[in-house]
């Protein structure tokens, strides 16, 4: 299973695209459900998601909403290690991904299994997590933000004259610099909620098709973001019909992965859109 998602993410001609179960460890994480109560919860929910068809399973040790701190790599590790090594001799075959911006933490997670580094960042704010990556061949999310979680939404970060362009420019000069540092196994997420206005937001997810210009797989993390309950006046909680809607658009506009709090409901989507697309090769 883990040598075929692999390869699936860097498919020239992907049939179908790929789910990332989001699996937060902290406790100030905006979206409660997504965080489990303790080790027998997080094994028996990743089995669960396995078996509806997850590809990837991406674990982040803090929360990086607007305001919130970085933490030590030391603290991250603390909370990390012990979920990722049970994970990872309990489901040997599951592509596990790590949301940090710390190389320290992505050596000794490479070390316990993981083989995506997700990295909001970019590489940007430890120098050292390019090495980190090259040095085992590993896979790299390459995000896109200004600033870090703390200051992102400030008027300074989000005053953009051309957003689409500023961004995908952003990208062709990050992917030029990492492979010439040999990081060449590289994924695009365009930073939804990330130093974005609401109307930022939307206009990146009605022009991903742009995004094919990068020549690199897609992903996209939209699940119950701001960008919806912001609109419906609601909460995180109420959102889950947006997401699946929102995630269906980027699906059909070219995004290879999609990372989800609900991996049930998204595999639902997919087979409709899989059922749809077999019907329109046979006319």
């Amino acid at each position: 299973m883990k040598q075929a998602v692999l390869q699936a993410i860097f498919d020239p001609e992907p049939r179908l695209p790929l789910v990332m179960g989001i699996m937060n460890l902290d406790p100030n994480s905006f979206y409660k459900a997504s965080i489990p109560i303790h080790e027998k919860d997080a094994l028996d929910k990743i089995e669960k998601w396995i078996q509806s068809g997850m590809s990837i399973l991406d674990i982040g040790a803090f929360t990086s909403r607007p305001g919130s701190k970085i933490p030590k790599s030391d603290d991250e590790l603390r909370t990390l290690l012990p979920c990722l090594k049970a994970i990872s001799k309990e489901f040997p075959e599951l592509v596990v991904s790590i949301d940090t911006v710390h190389s320290d933490t992505a050596k000794a997670c490479i070390e316990s299994g993981a083989e995506i580094i997700n990295d909001i960042s970019g590489g940007l704010m430890d120098p050292k997590m390019a090495e980190i990556i090259s040095q085992d061949q590993k896979i790299l999310v390459l995000m896109h933000m200004r600033g870090s979680p703390e200051n992102m939404q400030s008027k300074e970060n989000i005053n953009y004259e051309n957003i689409l362009t500023e961004i995908i420019d952003y990208f062709i000069n990050r992917v030029e610099t990492l492979r010439k540092k040999a990081v060449t196994k590289i994924i695009i997420d365009p930073g939804f909620g990330f130093s974005k206005t609401l109307t930022d937001n939307y206009k990146i997810l009605s022009n991903l098709s742009l995004f094919k210009i990068l020549d690199a797989p897609l992903m996209v993390g939209l699940s119950r973001k701001s960008m919806f309950w912001k609109i419906e006046q609601t909460s995180a909680e109420q959102v889950l019909p947006a997401t699946l809607t929102a995630n269906t658009f980027a699906i059909l506009n070219g995004c290879r992965i999609i990372r989800v709090h609900d991996v049930d409901e998204h595999m639902q989507s997919i087979r409709v859109i899989q059922n749809c697309q077999n019907e329109l090769r046979q006319i």
